[in-house]
């Protein structure tokens, strides 16, 4: 959701917790592929209840869980004319 605007690489991701990394502002050359674990939601969730039922059990507080899931639009890399400057998309 990153990438710039002339990287499509994202579109050939085809398995579940495949993703990329780029740390060159979106560029095609940046690009690094990985693979993280992944559960279905329904078996993430079970995993997660029975974390916080043993933490209960023994008094400790677990952390809130995490997501990775995008709660605004994405950034995207723009034009060089800004000095590489980043900016969000309008969505209006």
């Amino acid at each position: 959701m990153i990438l710039g605007d002339g990287n499509s690489a994202a579109r050939l991701l085809s398995r579940p917790g495949e993703a990329i990394y780029n740390d060159a502002g979106g560029l095609v050359e940046g690009n690094s592929p990985f693979q993280v674990a992944w559960l279905p939601d329904a078996q993430r969730d079970r995993y997660l209840e029975q974390v916080t039922q043993k933490a209960n059990a023994t008094g400790i507080k677990p952390p809130p869980p995490l997501s990775l899931r995008a709660t605004s639009p994405p950034i995207t890399a723009r034009t060089r004319s800004c000095s590489g400057c980043w900016r969000r998309p309008n969505m209006s």
